[in-house]
């Protein structure tokens, strides 16, 4: 075989890396065409070439990793990160090691450019290779059409209706910006995005009218089976919104998954749901512990009582922490004093932010306050993944 070219992609380099997604994936799993499942970062007009690792050989692209640039704002400060996607290598090119080749020039480049987070999906062990880990909480709904029958009967609901939101409907998509940038944690999205990253994973976005009012947006699968995204100008109106949703969308059952900060609609939908789970949300790699974990307290202090303790914290190989709460202040501090704590980073990872961080014993003698503190709200919306 002739020698192995590690670049990073161009502009001219974008119809190769479609169509080796569309292939790759097309031949492994079902029918896949990138530009329509993800437009957002494929689509017409749009090219991010340049955000791709490329293994070529004699010129003919052969493996790839997209590595797209996201932004994150918890508790009102910025968070610089990327997501991992279309990780793919041709099938006559397997076993060289070219996707490890690829990985590791991808987050060698995410420290050097000082990176707070990156983030993926996929087969849990290979991607831990690389510091990824599955972290995040994700409460997940399953809501019936009886549910509503049963648990609202001779409820009168408001009259809610839902109209297609449209490319060209600057007017609402800035409102519905709005609404996204008031919940304590969230993905930057411009004006300019905002539609093209509702309609990724095969979904839509729509305006949720409150008689021909605007009073929120959803984002849903294709199929109405899934409500990936849903904000309100008052959250009161969720049961009517659900209630609509129903006779609109012809289906009987939904599925609906919101982050632990989201209180108000957990606590409306628990109140009806047919059933519930917790489950990770995706894997993270997080290079800035010191911020994150700061403002994710921060965020979870703003929703809950944090009990006063404090600790030292230390990622081998990385960073040492001092860790303190007293009456819902926060501090997050570099410290040179010995460690109460030390964790390898994957450790460490589910400790702060697995849903099943209570089960750990990494904080035995702590677990009194350390069991209020974590796991960290961390999130990614399904529309912002990559």
């Amino acid at each position: 075989m002739n020698q192995i070219e590690y670049v990073k992609g161009v502009p001219s380099d974008y119809e190769a890396i479609v169509d080796l997604g569309n292939y790759v994936f097309s031949h492994e799993y079902t029918s896949t065409d990138f530009p329509t499942l993800l437009p957002k970062v494929y689509g017409k007009d749009i090219n991010t070439a340049k955000y791709h690792y490329l293994a070529k050989v004699d010129g003919k692209l052969v493996a790839m990793i997209g590595a797209i640039p996201c932004e994150m704002d918890i508790m009102g400060r910025h968070f610089k990160g990327c997501g991992i996607g279309t990780v793919c290598v041709h099938p006559y090119f397997r076993g060289l090691g070219l996707m490890k080749m690829l990985l590791n020039h991808a987050v060698a480049d995410m420290k050097r450019e000082g990176l707070a987070f990156g983030t993926l999906s996929g087969q849990r062990q290979r991607y831990e290779y690389f510091g990824f880990e599955p972290c995040g909480t994700s409460i997940n709904f399953s809501i019936t059409s009886n549910n509503i029958r049963h648990c609202f009967r001779g409820k009168t609901f408001k009259k809610i209706s839902f109209a297609p939101l449209k490319l060209t409907d600057n007017t609402n998509i800035c409102k519905s910006i709005d609404l996204q940038q008031n919940l304590p944690l969230y993905f930057m999205r411009e004006p300019s995005n905002f539609y093209v990253t509702c309609c990724s994973w095969n979904s839509r976005p729509y305006v949720i009218l409150l008689d021909n009012r605007y009073v929120g947006y959803m984002i849903c699968s294709n199929d109405k089976g899934s409500i990936l995204e849903m904000e309100l100008s008052d959250t009161a109106l969720l049961p009517d919104v659900i209630a609509a949703f129903f006779p609109w969308s012809g289906v009987n059952s939904i599925h609906f998954n919101l982050p632990p900060y989201d209180r108000e609609k957990i606590k409306i939908l628990e109140t009806f749901c047919d059933g519930l789970n917790v489950s990770s949300v995706h894997s993270f790699n997080i290079f800035d512990y010191e911020n994150m974990i700061r403002q994710l307290l921060l965020l979870k202090a703003s929703y809950t009582k944090l009990e006063d303790g404090r600790f030292v914290l230390e990622i081998e190989n990385n960073i040492k922490l001092a860790i303190e709460v007293r009456s819902q202040k926060v501090s997050v501090e570099k410290t040179s004093e010995q460690a109460d704590i030390t964790l390898p980073h994957l450790k460490a990872m589910r400790f702060l932010f697995s849903p099943l961080s209570a089960f750990f014993n990494y904080a035995r003698e702590y677990g009194k306050f350390v069991a209020s503190w974590f796991p960290l709200p961390l999130y990614i919306p399904r529309a912002d993944d990559v």
